[in-house]
């Protein structure tokens, strides 16, 4: 059978969905919009369903639930069933809670906004949502010229790891202990380091992990 767990991703290459199935499950929106190009879809064969359970569950704990601060609209934590569905009165709550936590943001030109319903506020400034909504939340550092302050220092989300061997198209070896920061100073993704690092990929824009 053919097992997959993918990901979709925002034209910005931001993780926003992971699932798991068969065929053409990949290319079906259930109650998500899909990417619009295939090219934003990433996927990694297994060899089982349960070995795609997972996957799914590594890869959802990662990158985090929007419900949880994270990155991905996923409702349950993956695997079988709908473990860790919030009922919809607590994602009402959580959220509006979130909404009526101010944030100051800073835009390109230095100005300061304390914000409270960011995806309002990005709205009225015509900046993407999700993106902005990612600098307020901590998990990105910074969204076409916009910051969270003090977010560097108390609210940032960098993806640290435990130290891992990488070798470079050179041959150069780095140890990693940041796969954020890697992928920004080198072009490339999380979500692709993060599937060479578990050995769904054999290499990553020409870099490598040695293999026992």
């Amino acid at each position: 059978m053919n097992y997959f767990v993918y990901i979709w991703n925002t034209p910005e290459g931001i993780p926003y969905y992971v699932g798991e199935g068969q065929g053409r499950r990949s290319f079906v929106a259930r109650g998500i919009p899909r990417p619009q190009s295939k090219d934003l879809i990433q996927m990694f064969s297994c060899e089982s369903k349960d070995e795609c359970w997972a996957y799914e569950e590594y890869l959802i704990s990662f990158f985090g639930r929007q419900v949880d601060g994270g990155l991905l609209l996923n409702q349950s934590l993956g695997g079988p069933g709908s473990r860790g569905v919030m009922k919809s009165k607590e994602t009402r709550d959580k959220i509006s809670e979130g909404k009526r936590v101010a944030v100051i943001l800073i835009s390109p030109d230095g100005e300061h906004f304390c914000v409270q319903n960011v995806s309002g506020f990005a709205k009225e400034k015509g900046i993407d949502g999700r993106g902005l909504s990612l600098v307020a939340s901590g998990s990105y550092t910074h969204h076409r010229g916009w910051r969270l302050k003090g977010g560097n220092e108390t609210r940032r989300r960098d993806y640290s790891i435990n130290p891992v061997k990488l070798i470079s198209p050179e041959g150069d070896e780095y140890i990693v202990e940041n796969l954020s920061e890697h992928a920004k100073q080198h072009g490339l993704t999380v979500t692709n380091l993060t599937a060479l690092i578990k050995g769904k990929r054999n290499h990553h824009h020409g870099w490598t992990i040695p293999r026992d």
